[in-house]
């Protein structure tokens, strides 16, 4: 094995994290380290990695990492080993990343003493809104715009109102978005030990099951119950965008049977996100009746 394959580890998932436009990929070289060196390995780039997020960003920056990345890694390396199945290991990741966010949040209750559910929820309201008064400060003048007209007590209802469900959507494309890059790579082989085909990944399709919770959500949302179409609103985000993993699982099967390859396929991919979201949500949604890889691929 190349000794840089082993020294990146301890460095470079830090300066992914760390340089933000690309801290989605910081998961991929712990768990390239863990697959190719063990687990001693990825134990050791933790530390260093951690490390160095500690003080070139602080503790606020430690935490994030610990929460979105070392939980992510850990849960998804150890549970593809023992479920052999993606859709298991993902969701077990997903549940990590949850259980780590919840552990940080009890610590800081403790920390601050809190007596009671409303008196946390007022405390983190209060750190919050601390956050976007310092993000609107340092942004000056080009602050309205970031806004989108908004004052800043409206953005901030709407960011605490839109963050459970951007966190969670997060989660989930970080989650994946590495795990398909790790098959890709396929470092030691893991895919064949594992019994994975790579290419099984264009016909994946999201549990039939999960079009019922997303329907009454959807209902949820014509109705105005407070609370609970809030809650509604965050849960139907996500499970629509499990439906868009499934809309790119059949760009992706149109893709190999138009033959696009290459640049073309990533371009296509990047436009679909972009400026096609509502098609790809709708191929996801209603493949359930419509089955469009089947007729494309009888035609």
């Amino acid at each position: 094995m190349p000794v840089w394959v082993r020294v990146v580890p301890f460095f470079f998932s830090a300066f992914l994290f760390l340089s933000a436009f690309f801290s989605v990929f910081s998961p991929l070289p712990l768990l390239v380290a863990r697959f190719e060196s063990g687990r001693r390995w990825m134990a050791l780039a933790f530390i260093t990695n951690g490390i160095l997020v500690y003080f070139a960003g602080g503790a606020g920056s430690l935490i994030s990492y610990s929460v979105f990345i070392l939980a992510l890694v850990l849960v998804l390396s150890e549970a593809l080993l023992r479920f052999r199945s993606l859709e298991k290991a993902s969701f077990a990741a997903f549940l990590g990343i949850c259980a780590a966010g919840m552990t940080v949040l009890i610590g800081y209750a403790v920390y601050k003493q809190t007596g009671s559910w409303a008196e946390f929820h007022q405390q983190i309201s209060a750190l919050i809104d601390r956050s976007i008064d310092v993000m609107v400060a340092n942004m000056g003048g080009s602050s309205a715009k970031f806004l989108g007209g908004m004052s800043v007590e409206e953005f901030k209802d709407k960011f605490q109102l839109e963050l459970p469900a951007a966190l969670s959507i997060s989660s989930l494309v970080l989650i994946v978005l590495n795990l398909v890059l790790l098959l890709r790579m396929n470092p030691r082989k893991i895919a064949q030990e594992l019994g994975i085909n790579f290419n099984n990944l264009r016909y994946w399709r999201a549990p039939e099951f999960l079009i019922w919770p997303t329907i009454l959500m959807g209902v949820f949302l014509l109705i105005d119950l407070g609370r609970v179409s809030d809650v509604a609103q965050s849960v139907f985000k996500f499970l629509m965008a499990i439906y868009a993993l499934q809309g790119l699982s059949i760009l992706s099967f149109f893709f190999d049977l138009w033959q696009v390859r290459g640049f073309f396929r990533t371009i296509g991919f990047v436009v679909a996100v972009v400026l096609m979201m509502p098609l790809l949500l709708s191929l996801g949604f209603f493949d359930l009746w419509f089955d469009f890889r089947s007729k494309f691929r009888h035609s």
